[in-house]
C-alpha cells in the first residue's frame, strides 16, 4: 500500500491568510518562530528562526456539529505549499510529532483506530 501525505489545500490556505480569520471568524495571530516547533500545514516543514506564521483555530471538516474537531495551526506567513507526496514530509521527523496517527472516517469524522510504530 502506497500512502500520501496532503497538506491543507492551497485555496483554502489562501482564504485564510487573505481574510486573516480563522475556523470561527476570530483574527489569525501573527507571530515569529523562534526556531523550533511550528510545523507549517501547507508546505509540510518547520518554520526557521525568524521567520513569520500564522496561528489559527482549524477545523478539518466542514459545519459545527458532534463531530466536529476544532484544533490550532501554524501556517507559513507566505510559503508556496507543497504537492501531495509519498515522503515523510520534514513536519513529522521529530519524534515528538508523530508518537502515534489516529484514523478517523471520511463520512462522519468519528474515530476508528490509532496507529503507533511497533
Amino acid at each position: 500500500m502506497t500512502i500520501k501525505f496532503h497538506p491543507l489545500p492551497a485555496d483554502h490556505v489562501d482564504v485564510i491568510r487573505n481574510s486573516r480569520t480563522d475556523a470561527y471568524g476570530n483574527a489569525v495571530e501573527i507571530a515569529i518562530s523562534e526556531g523550533d516547533g511550528i510545523p507549517c500545514r501547507s508546505c509540510l516543514k518547520v518554520k526557521p528562526k525568524g521567520a513569520p506564521f500564522l496561528i489559527l483555530a482549524h477545523r478539518p471538516f466542514e459545519g459545527q456539529n458532534a463531530y466536529t474537531e476544532t484544533g490550532p495551526i501554524f501556517l507559513c506567513e507566505d510559503c508556496a505549499g507543497t504537492a501531495p507526496s509519498s515522503d515523510l514530509p520534514d513536519i513529522l521527523t521529530a519524534p515528538s510529532y508523530i508518537a502515534f496517527v489516529d484514523v478517523r472516517s471520511a463520512s462522519n469524522n468519528c474515530f476508528l483506530c490509532r496507529v503507533k510504530a511497533a
